[in-house]
């Protein structure tokens, strides 16, 4: 990436997180933005809470790459399919959840070596 360019999204970043996100989201593929979506989509949470954890990272907050808590969608499933479709929801949530705690690792990683929000938000892979 162009250094002007990185400078340029780290002043947008800092002045308008909302813009740089918009930026970050149409300029290219398989960026964090799109790490945090696919966690989200596993989860089953809607998506604006991507959008939500997407935004509070580029405001510098790495520890937004968390997951709300897991919140069963019915308190007893009596019957046998219900309790699998529970457990198997469930399954997916924790994958989702590990899944996001290696990308905050990641990005924890990246940012302690001194790697701006820029840099971070326009990875090709973040894992």
């Amino acid at each position: 990436m162009c250094r002007e360019y990185i400078e340029q999204l780290n002043h947008l970043i800092s002045i308008a997180p909302h813009l740089a996100y918009a930026e970050i989201k149409t300029c290219r593929r398989d960026t964090l933005i799109d790490e945090i979506e696919s966690s989200i989509r596993l989860a089953g949470l809607p998506d604006y809470r991507a959008r939500d954890i997407a935004i509070g990272v580029i405001k510098g907050d790495l520890m937004a790459l968390r997951l709300p808590p897991f919140v069963p969608k019915s308190r007893f499933p009596f019957t046998p399919a219900a309790f699998r479709a529970e457990h198997d929801r469930r399954l997916r949530y924790d994958r989702a959840r590990n899944q996001m705690m290696r990308t905050q690792d990641w990005c924890q990683r990246r940012w302690n070596e001194g790697w701006s929000l820029a840099e971070i938000m326009m990875q090709s892979k973040a894992m």
